[in-house]
């Protein structure tokens, strides 16, 4: 497992959709628009911090990363 913080993703636009993240829509917004699944700062109980579950193979890993870069470049 890993706690990352989340505070540089909080705020920002996603694409034209009209969806700002918040702390409240973080996971949703992720398994929408990456298909990762994590969970969110209320689970974590931790403000601002997402958990990641890194137990799986490496080419599924490797396949999240490459998701969560192009989710990245919808960011505004």
């Amino acid at each position: 497992f890993m706690i990352a913080s989340a505070q540089n993703l909080i705020g920002k636009m996603v694409g034209d959709t009209g969806e700002t993240i918040t702390e409240n829509n973080i996971a949703h917004i992720l398994l929408k628009h990456a298909d990762v699944l994590v969970n969110d700062p209320q689970w974590t109980g931790i403000p601002g911090y997402c958990r990641f579950v890194m137990s799986i193979e490496q080419s599924r890993f490797n396949n999240a990363i490459d998701r969560l870069n192009d989710f990245h470049k919808l960011l505004q």
